[in-house]
């Protein structure tokens, strides 16, 4: 199963919450709010803000702002922006693998990973930032 990193949700998270702040917000509070770490949620923010999808502001109602249309941005273009994209081995055009020569799963692989990249990066970071009134057909 694909499991998404830490550093990632809690950068969905962040997101999420500026964007329906509609204002500025600081670590403190994110922190706060959803229960996680203020070190880790540090780091994320400084990750975003070098990816120039939020800003900071300075002075009393300082914090954090999103900077950037959610909508223009995939879930690609965040899992890019914290390294979290690794192609498979046998993916890249150099004989990484050992049985290259030999495997019978090649194509079949390198066919799934298009299509996996494909759905990333036709998931905008948006749908993480509303509460969806159905998820693959559940109720919610």
């Amino acid at each position: 199963m694909f499991r998404l990193s830490k550093q990632v949700e809690y950068g969905l998270m962040a997101l999420s919450d500026l964007t329906e702040s509609g204002g500025a917000l600081s670590v403190s509070e994110i922190a706060q709010k959803r229960g996680v770490s203020k070190n880790t949620l540090s780091k994320v923010m400084q990750t975003l803000q070098l990816g120039e999808l939020i800003q900071s502001r300075q002075g009393v109602a300082g914090g954090y702002v999103v900077k950037q249309d959610l909508h223009d941005l995939s879930l690609y273009d965040l899992l890019v922006l914290f390294g979290e994209i690794k192609k498979l081995n046998c993916s890249e055009e150099s004989n990484a693998c050992e049985i290259s020569e030999k495997c019978n799963i090649k194509t079949p692989l390198k066919v799934w990973e298009q299509e996996f990249e494909k759905f990333l990066k036709s998931t905008p970071i948006s749908q993480f930032t509303k509460k969806p009134a159905k998820l693959l057909g559940s109720e919610l």
